[in-house]
């Protein structure tokens, strides 16, 4: 597979890679430095926030973006930040929004994670709809990467402090998941981020483990490993007009290698899918 660098930028924590087919814009964000960051063919624009932001979801019928947040989900659009829903009650202080994808019917899902540093593991899946806020799952670790497969019947969800990959059955009329079951164990391996191909092949990045690992939705088991670079591997998305290429976040921190923080791209030989778009 062929590896290049995207941008020669270095984020603290890169992470959401999102390609917006309508434009072929391709944005991503930066948790810990507070920003968005949207690339057009002509630029790269940089949206700064006032509080750590795990995820930015294009919205359907406009240009604009459901930016899930510490104490709101924001709604971004024509160069304004404005609060959509306040996140109070379900965020305190010690945690805050982490990834988020939409389901094809335009519902938002969106875990919610500890992020002070002092207190335990502790997380929920939540599902935001028509100006509301569901609870979909209280007992999880560390919510993160998640998607559906193509007949929309099974979610998938990563959860990175449990080093567990669940999937739920899915029900796309109502909006519910169900019988939620291990897919797979991921022993010492953190899976991160995930996006899936059109053969309902899951890609999970692994943190700290400097790669991709492509597995079956079905059993779980590895088919591949997408290698990168450096080790805070994040996430990643398909990008292009072909769909065959892996747009890699990565994050810094505290590392001291030459590719910490750096966004990859990676050609491969799989083709992904079309991301679903917010409905409000």
């Amino acid at each position: 597979m062929n590896i290049e660098l995207f941008n020669n930028e270095k984020y603290i924590l890169g992470e959401g890679p999102i390609y917006d087919y309508r434009f072929k814009t391709i944005s991503w964000v930066d948790i810990v430095g507070e920003s968005l960051y949207i690339k057009s063919e002509n630029d790269i624009k940089k949206i700064k926030f006032n509080e750590r932001i795990g995820a930015a979801i294009p919205i359907d019928g406009r240009n604009g973006y459901i930016v899930c947040g510490t104490t709101n989900l924001f709604l971004y659009e024509n160069d304004e930040i404005k609060v959509l829903k306040s996140l109070d009650g379900i965020t305190n202080g010690t945690n805050r929004c982490n990834d988020a994808k939409a389901d094809e019917a335009g519902r938002l899902w969106f875990s919610i994670i500890v992020d002070d540093g002092i207190h335990k593991p502790k997380s929920s899946l939540y599902c935001y709809f028509n100006n509301e806020i569901k609870l979909m799952d209280d007992n999880l670790k560390l919510g993160n990467g998640m998607s559906w497969n193509k007949d929309n019947t099974k979610f998938y969800l990563n959860d990175s402090a449990n080093h567990k990959i669940y999937v739920y059955d899915f029900d796309l009329k109502k909006g519910t998941i169900s019988n939620k079951k291990v897919l797979c164990d991921m022993g010492i391996e953190t899976p991160d981020g995930m996006t899936i191909d059109n053969k309902d092949k899951l890609f999970i990045s692994i943190w700290d483990g400097g790669k991709i690992e492509v597995r079956n939705s079905e059993t779980g088991s590895l088919i591949d490993e997408i290698i990168i670079p450096t080790k805070l591997v994040t996430s990643s998305i398909f990008i292009g007009d072909k769909m065959d290429t892996l747009l890699v976040t990565t994050a810094k921190l505290d590392r001291i290698d030459e590719y910490a923080g750096i966004i990859f791209k990676v050609k491969t030989n799989y083709i992904g899918l079309d991301i679903n778009l917010v409905k409000i």
